[in-house]
């Protein structure tokens, strides 16, 4: 395999920030973007001002984790790191991070953003954000790139869990600096509130069957359904987001249903389109 790492950011309509990171990192390392069929202007500066990324354009909005996976199962790199396009970052802490990050045995590592104070350069942990992810691809793909029925929201818990339950390890590494502009990345019109919400809540529950069983996430369901009901009865009253009370509930009853997450074209259900 290639001992050089390549990095991975995956977009979707994320023009006010990805050319921030791909700024600071192209020419310095092998670089790959899958676009989630993104309809601003991220794909045609990309193959403009970036001609030496690997850019691969979706027709549908298939996720994160499963964009994510076009090219975490067929690298030939040693190593992946998968990037939010709103990650803040110099080429020297990346640098920093990888040099960290080869000294251990790991399936994953990660950032620590921790407030308390730490001792030494790593420790070991059962989660990282999956905003910023070193991948060991020969030890992942034993165990499986991220779960395939997940649109958006809880990826990385999902194969964290995995990782964990196979006994490989997973770490963070202290003391790098980055940032994560998260809101910038995020509209929030009522679309992509619904958008949200409903994903949030059908991958909330997906994530506690695969931990806890089918029965315990169902009966969880039951109350999503009840309580999207209620809330988003008296959303004035409780001063609650009706829009969220409808995707909560909605979200319940297609898990108790057992419907997936995509529609027929693959993209995810109610992702926001031209």
């Amino acid at each position: 395999m290639n001992p050089e790492p390549e990095i991975l950011v995956i977009s979707h309509n994320s023009s006010a920030v990805i050319f921030n990171l791909l700024d600071e990192l192209y020419g310095k390392f092998n670089i790959s973007v899958v676009d989630n069929a993104s309809h601003d202007s991220t794909v045609e500066k990309i193959k403009s001002d970036y001609p030496q990324i690997n850019l691969i354009e979706l027709k549908n909005n298939i996720g994160y984790g499963n964009a994510s996976n076009i090219i975490l199962e067929n690298t030939k790199s040693k190593y992946v790191l998968l990037l939010n396009p709103d990650i803040e970052i110099k080429a020297e802490e990346i640098l920093k991070f990888l040099k960290i990050s080869e000294t251990l045995d790991f399936a994953v590592t990660g950032i620590a953003n921790d407030e308390q104070k730490v001792v030494g350069p790593y420790r070991e942990t059962d989660w990282v954000m999956g905003c910023f992810m070193l991948f060991n691809i020969e030890e992942v793909q034993k165990i499986g790139f991220f779960d395939k029925n997940i649109f958006l929201y809880g990826e990385e818990n999902e194969l964290c869990f995995r990782i964990i339950k196979s006994g490989s390890k997973i770490y963070y590494i202290h003391d790098i600096e980055f940032k994560h502009r998260v809101t910038t990345s995020s509209p929030s019109d009522n679309q992509y509130i619904f958008l949200r919400k409903f994903h949030q809540t059908y991958s909330g529950f997906y994530l506690k069957s695969k931990k806890y069983g089918r029965i315990k996430a169902a009966r969880l369901a039951i109350g999503g359904v009840l309580k999207g009901t209620i809330q988003g009865a008296f959303s004035k009253i409780l001063k609650k987001n009706p829009i969220e009370q409808k995707a909560r509930r909605l979200a319940s009853i297609y898990f108790l249903l057992d419907k997936s997450p995509f529609d027929k074209d693959g993209n995810g259900l109610f992702a926001v389109k031209d």
